[in-house]
């Protein structure tokens, strides 16, 4: 009984092998894609820091000179 169980399950992983084919490009951008999501979470590229109106009050310094004290 287990051996035809085995069987089965092997069976059963051969079968969904085959519905795979030709995944190579699928494969690579998704390695591709996890690849640079890791870079830019250790790069810190998409966390969000501006400062808040705490830091710096609504209209207490000009456009030009926010830009100065915090480039982008």
């Amino acid at each position: 009984m287990a051996n035809e169980a085995a069987k089965a399950l092997e069976a059963l992983q051969v079968s969904k092998t085959k519905e795979l084919k030709g995944t190579e490009k699928r494969d690579f951008l998704i390695s591709l894609e996890k690849k640079y999501q890791r870079k830019w979470s250790e790069d810190k590229i998409f966390e969000v820091d501006a400062p808040s109106t705490k830091e710096v009050p609504l209209h207490s310094i000009t456009a030009a000179e926010l830009r100065e004290q915090q480039p982008k």
